[in-house]
């Protein structure tokens, strides 16, 4: 039998790990945050990942699956309203996660450069991914 030895068995990631060597991860460098660039070189152009947009449209992603729900979740004292919707809750993270994106875009690297901290950049972020949360979250009570 032609069996090769074990020391030539590559583990699962060994792949992976040849493309990221390889630089094909490389050729999408819009959405690496340059964590290593100095606060006035972050957020040049509204597709650049910033710790902000990042943060932003994580935040009102997560939160805008939920956002149609939590209202009635808390009136009713139902916690089976918060999945109860779920085309309505998809349409919702559809819309949050780009308005949190942008949000974030356009407050984070603003605030991080204010204050030159990154960690400023990312709280930043965190509530401008809340803005479009809240929105509809306001818009689902005013209009129950």
């Amino acid at each position: 039998m032609n069996e090769r030895p074990a020391y030539f068995v590559k583990p699962a990631f060994a792949f992976v790990r040849s493309l990221w060597k390889n630089g094909i991860f490389e050729l999408n460098l819009m959405l690496t945050p340059r964590l290593t660039a100095g606060p006035e070189k972050r957020g040049s152009g509204p597709f650049d990942a910033t710790l902000g947009a990042l943060v932003g449209a994580t935040t009102g992603g997560v939160l805008g699956l939920f956002a149609i729900g939590i209202y009635p979740a808390i009136v009713t004292r139902d916690i089976s309203y918060l999945i109860k919707f779920p085309s309505l809750s998809l349409v919702s993270c559809l819309i949050c996660a780009p308005v949190g994106w942008l949000l974030g875009w356009l407050i984070g690297p603003r605030l991080g450069r204010h204050f030159n901290s990154p960690k400023v950049e990312i709280v930043a972020g965190a509530v401008a991914g809340l803005v479009p949360v809240i929105a509809i979250i306001l818009w689902v009570a005013l209009r129950s």
